[in-house]
């Protein structure tokens, strides 16, 4: 079984997060407009949330309803980019960067906006959590991208491969090697010859 890269690994997990934050919210959106019913428990909960922060000041009710569906949109479309990216990525030794980037620039744009909102509307509370998610972020592109690439060749299967060629351990010598020989043994014919010419 082929070990999955750690790369691949990480762009799963945020597309995996993103998908269960986007699911979430959704189903709370739903409870909000009166779809499913408040004993409903698998929800987020940031809708109120959002009415919260956003109450400071005097907007009407459709404006926090709009936000919030922008940041489920938001959410979806991240979500999706890290999916694509996650299978952009299987069989490399190295995820494609154009959709690596598109996605991790949507995720970290998210965290962005989210802490300019909460400078706006104060909403310092939220704020290092955001920042956190936004550090996580960046960290984890950056392992992305700078974690070396595993050498060909020196897998576990390639060296099986050799073992069955070559049961006895034995290393082939190469050209040059077998070439020196035969000319010494070539020398050491020319030399016999010539010392029975002398007798």
């Amino acid at each position: 079984m082929a070990a999955v890269p750690l790369q691949r690994l990480l762009i799963a997990f945020w597309a995996l997060y993103l998908s269960v934050v986007t699911l979430t919210n959704t189903l709370d959106a739903l409870i909000a407009l009166g779809v499913l019913g408040s004993g409903w428990t698998f929800a987020s909960g940031n809708y109120a949330a959002v009415v919260e922060v956003m109450s400071r000041y005097p907007l009407p009710g459709l404006i926090h309803a709009a936000a919030f569906a922008g940041v489920i949109a938001w959410e979806a479309v991240g979500a999706v980019l890290l999916w694509r990216a996650t299978v952009a990525s299987r069989g490399l030794a190295r995820p494609p960067a154009r959709p690596l980037y598109l996605a991790f620039g949507a995720l970290v744009g998210l965290w962005c906006a989210f802490m300019v909102v909460d400078e706006l509307f104060m909403a310092y509370q939220f704020e290092s959590t955001h920042r956190e998610l936004l550090i996580a972020s960046l960290a984890s592109l950056l392992v992305i991208v700078l974690l070396p690439q595993r050498e060909p060749g020196l897998g576990r299967g390639r060296r099986r491969h050799r073992a069955l060629q070559d049961p006895e351990g034995q290393q082939p010598e190469d050209d040059d090697h077998d070439e020196q020989r035969q000319v010494g043994v070539d020398g050491v014919d020319l030399a016999d010859d010539e010392d029975r010419l002398g007798r």
